[in-house]
This record gives structure tokens, sequence and C-alpha cells, in this order.
């Protein structure tokens, strides 16, 4: 039986994100990983998946050096 990508955890975590950013400020900071897995009660690969998704979509930014992603203007 093959898992429709929608139904994964990830891509629910995924869209609640997109969510929140839809109303976040550009520039400010974005949870990090540790954070979202405590919010979401998910596993630190699954959150790894949607914030890598959220950055190759151009939704958020990893500055050199630095913990935590920052939201790009859209």
């Amino acid at each position: 039986m093959s898992t429709n990508q929608e139904e994964t955890r990830h891509s629910q975590v995924y869209r609640q994100l997109v969510k929140r950013l839809a109303l976040a400020e550009p520039g400010s900071e974005f949870p990090t990983v540790a954070e979202l897995k405590e919010e979401f009660d998910a596993s630190q690969v699954t959150i790894t998946q949607a914030v890598r998704r959220l950055q190759q979509q151009g939704f958020i930014r990893r500055p050199v050096g630095k913990k935590r992603y920052v939201i790009v203007q859209q």
C-alpha cells in the first residue's frame, strides 16, 4: 500500500507551519527543531523533513553560523 505524500506526518506539520508563516513578520526568528519537536510531539526526522521543505520552497532560510531559521519576506 503506497502512502500519499499529503498523508504523511511531515506534510501535516509542513502545512501547519505554512499557515503560521503567513502571519509572521519577515525577518523574525523561526522556532528551532527542538522547539518544533516538542510543540508537534513529532520525531526529529519528521520536523527536519518539514523544515527542509519550507526552506526549499523559500519560506525560511538559515543564515550561516546561526541556529535559527529566519522567515523570508514573501
